[in-house]
């Protein structure tokens, strides 16, 4: 996950939680902050600044470049953007050597999909947009990816995205205390 703001840390959390209630003790499950697990402080510095000073801050015109960014060129950019943490990931997975990899925000999503190459490690991407699929969320490559809706599934499959998409409809992961 990213922590630039709760909803892709909440779900994580909410993950690991009803899998350690479901199963106690049959999973060491670790919920990580990728970009500072992988020292990234400038990018984790721009992604919370954009969420934070200006999304928060200026939400109409956030709204007006989230759906300029509605593109692929913005996910090859993301991809791009991220390429120089993938072997410093790529170190990280194979030192911890996971089982299985999930991700709840896409640039950590876009990092996987270039290390998966090279992997046999299953890799599922959660899309944490209930009803949305912005072409950051569409990653290639990935085993498969979650949505919470078929308006999201549908969206995923427009923006090309071809493999296994498997919908938990109004089942978003919340606290299990909740």
């Amino acid at each position: 996950m990213e922590e630039i703001g709760n909803g892709h840390k909440a779900p994580a959390i909410a993950l690991k939680k009803t899998i350690e209630g479901l199963y106690p003790g049959k999973f060491d499950i670790e919920v990580i902050d990728l970009m500072q697990h992988l020292n990234s402080k400038m990018l984790f510095s721009v992604y919370r600044s954009l969420w934070v000073d200006f999304a928060l801050k200026f939400p109409k015109i956030f709204i007006l470049f989230y759906h300029l960014g509605d593109n692929n060129f913005t996910s090859v950019m993301e991809k791009l953007l991220v390429f120089n943490l993938a072997n410093k990931a790529k170190k990280y997975i194979k030192d911890e050597k996971p089982s299985l990899i999930v991700g709840t925000h896409f640039t950590c999503n876009h990092i996987m999909s270039i290390i998966r190459k090279n992997s046999d490690i299953p890799v599922v991407g959660i899309n944490t947009d209930a009803y949305d699929a912005h072409y950051l969320w569409a990653v290639r490559g990935l085993d498969d990816y979650v949505v919470f809706s078929n308006i999201a599934k549908k969206a995923f499959k427009d923006k090309g995205v071809s493999g296994k998409i498997t919908v938990f409809n109004n089942k978003y992961p919340l606290d299990p205390k909740h």
